[in-house]
């Protein structure tokens, strides 16, 4: 229901993830030998990160955290790497409570927040991977 197709994304989803520096294309790297593509739940993780920006652009937080916390479930905890410190799990936390205390725009932000830096931390993963295959 939240997740979004390429084809849907609206135009003005094109600047944002260019604001955001994100990049929503599959990534093709060679790791032993053979060519292996990012996996799709990160990629989709990303469209939801997006999706959920042009929520908030249009004050529609329950819409937002939706699509947040749709994209936080997609990563499980797969972004996870050696080089990464993950902190996120305290604000996930806030972010309930703030859901709770009914402040939307607050988990809105917060959410955005967590599912941003898993997304850092998967890119951090996927280059791990890309540069030992490379020495491989």
């Amino acid at each position: 229901m939240f997740l979004i197709d390429s084809v849907l994304l609206l135009p003005q989803s094109a600047a944002l993830e260019s604001s955001l520096g994100m990049d929503v294309t599959p990534k093709i790297f060679k790791e032993n030998g053979e060519f292996a593509m990012v996996e799709k739940d990160f990629i989709e993780a990303k469209k939801n990160l997006l999706a959920g920006e042009l929520e908030i652009e249009k004050k529609n937080y329950a819409g937002a955290i939706e699509y947040f916390r749709r994209g936080i479930s997609l990563l499980k905890n797969d972004y996870v790497s050696n080089l990464s410190i993950d902190d996120t799990g305290v604000k996930m936390i806030l972010a309930d409570k703030a859901e709770r205390e009914e402040k939307l725009d607050i988990c809105a932000g917060m959410l955005r927040n967590v599912l941003f830096s898993r997304i850092k931390m998967y890119q951090m993963k996927i280059d791990e991977q890309k540069n030992r295959a490379a020495l491989i």
